[in-house]
């Protein structure tokens, strides 16, 4: 049996497209072909296909090569980074804007990759941010602590082509959580747990090739629970991540960098840096610009 998955714009005068996430295919016993044009929107044609259980392994095998094939570099405690951190004994949660780099002005050696991103240290060494995938141009969200392992955001808004785009600006939170520290009444996270919060402009690509771009808010959180009850220094970092042999170019324009919500003057800015040649710019209250060469 042949066949395919059609994910058609609802209508070619919209922004809205129909979306079907990859473990939603994995996990399906049907295949629906659905078709609709801006002459007819409201007359869609829709075809429903019973898959066999040979079809659908075939399908798993497909999509779960395909999701192999199209996730990033893993992330590596190997590599180059330029650092700025602050002192801090309380729980408290920081937050930053930054502005991604266009791809003209960076670049990686094979088998590496970039990252920047914001954390902490405490009982527990937290990296939360964005790392760059050079397959689709666009800055996705990751999260290591050490001893839980390396997380990739891949099976949300943020997966497959899908990312926050070069030239824009992201805002990110990196929240030990506890009572204290659900900021702007959310209410997401469970108390005990490490939580990164990042909003701004993404891609949004359908597996048929289409979309635009869209405002994107991705919320990661660990999945054990630490029970923090101090935060010795809060980061933020540019890096080449991935070997000792690792070459490349990064650069890291941190902007409203804050703990609590409390712009921080830059006379509480401590700077670090391993190996490569880095650079520290435009330093001032709440602002830092980091580049890392190797």
């Amino acid at each position: 049996m042949c066949f395919g998955l059609s994910v058609p714009a609802l209508a070619s005068n919209t922004d809205e497209f129909g979306k079907v996430m990859p473990e939603d295919i994995i996990n399906a016993i049907k295949i629906f072909f659905y078709e609709q044009t801006a002459d007819s929107p409201i007359q869609a044609k829709m075809d429903v296909i019973l898959l066999s259980e040979d079809d659908k392994n075939e399908m798993q095998k497909m999509y779960a090569q395909k999701l192999l094939n199209e996730i990033p570099v893993p992330y590596s405690s190997h590599g180059y980074y330029a650092k700025m951190y602050i002192n801090n004994t309380n729980r408290n949660y920081s937050s930053c804007s930054i502005t991604l780099p266009d791809s003209s002005k960076i670049s990686v050696s094979s088998g590496s990759n970039l990252f920047l991103y914001g954390g902490f240290s405490s009982s527990v060494e937290a990296d939360l941010g964005l790392q760059y995938s050079t397959q689709y141009d666009v800055w996705k969200c990751f999260m290591t602590i050490s001893g839980s392992g390396y997380f990739l955001a891949n099976r949300d808004e943020a997966t497959w082509q899908n990312g926050y785009l070069p030239e824009t600006t992201v805002s990110i939170v990196c929240i030990p959580y506890n009572a204290s520290t659900n900021i702007d009444n959310s209410g997401y996270g469970t108390v005990g747990t490490v939580v990164l919060k990042a909003y701004g402009l993404a891609k949004h690509k359908t597996q048929d090739g289409q979309g635009g771009s869209t405002s994107l808010t991705s919320v990661m959180e660990s999945n054990t629970v630490f029970n923090l009850t101090k935060v010795n220094t809060h980061k933020w970092v540019t890096s080449i991540g991935g070997s000792a042999n690792s070459t490349g170019y990064n650069i890291g324009v941190f902007k409203d960098i804050t703990i609590n919500g409390i712009i921080q003057p830059s006379s509480n800015f401590k700077t670090d840096d391993s190996d490569g040649l880095y650079t520290f710019s435009n330093k001032g209250n709440g602002t830092i610009t980091m580049t890392i060469k190797n």
